[in-house]
């Protein structure tokens, strides 16, 4: 999550978006062929976002498997924009970035289901630590296990570690330096959590 440039906010996106109609979040799905598990995360973030405060955009790039219908049919709230072919991730996500109005901006992978009031937390956060430019919210497996997500660099040492396993103890702490578990950029530099 990140938080757009004041510099450009009082640029008119998708017709007119001022800092007087902006919303918190802006929440970006790209998606290529993947209608089931967006139906999912679609329904987990309208059932736990404030409908007032965030709005959604699907960018689908030349899905074949239905997605298209399933997003108008089901989540008219979603704004829907159709690419005729897979453009890429990174240009699927600019499409939307440029329409959008919010404060800030979520990319959202298709496959996330959202839980409890985890947006309104996020946005809460970033509204009280201006020091903070972006922000990534903690991954959990589908058990609700932390799922690792952040790993230091891949020196040899850490390479040997993660091939052997040894980087599954945690004793000695140095075995278990591979992995990251909870972690924070901030201005300052890392931070754990």
């Amino acid at each position: 999550m990140s938080s757009s440039h004041e510099g450009e906010a009082n640029k008119a996106n998708d017709g007119g978006a001022t800092l007087t109609n902006r919303v918190d979040l802006t929440i970006v799905i790209v998606s290529w062929n993947t209608r089931d598990v967006l139906r999912d995360c679609l329904q987990s973030v309208f059932d736990n976002a404030d409908s007032d405060s965030v709005e959604v955009f699907v960018v689908d790039n030349g899905s074949v498997d239905g997605t298209i219908e399933m997003v108008r049919e089901q989540f008219q709230k979603a704004r829907l924009i159709c690419n005729p072919e897979n453009r890429g991730f990174a240009a699927a996500n600019n499409q939307a970035i440029q329409l959008g109005s919010g404060r800030y901006i979520l990319l959202l992978n298709s496959d996330t289901i959202v839980l409890g009031n985890v947006l309104g937390q996020s946005v809460r956060y970033l509204d009280s630590h201006s020091e903070v430019g972006v922000m990534g919210c903690r991954v959990l497996n589908e058990d609700r296990t932390v799922q690792l997500t952040c790993f230091q660099y891949p020196t040899l040492l850490n390479l040997f570690l993660k091939a052997t396993g040894l980087f599954h103890l945690r004793w000695p702490r140095f075995f278990g330096r591979e992995q990251i578990a909870g972690c924070s950029v901030t201005p300052s530099g890392m931070s754990m959590s």
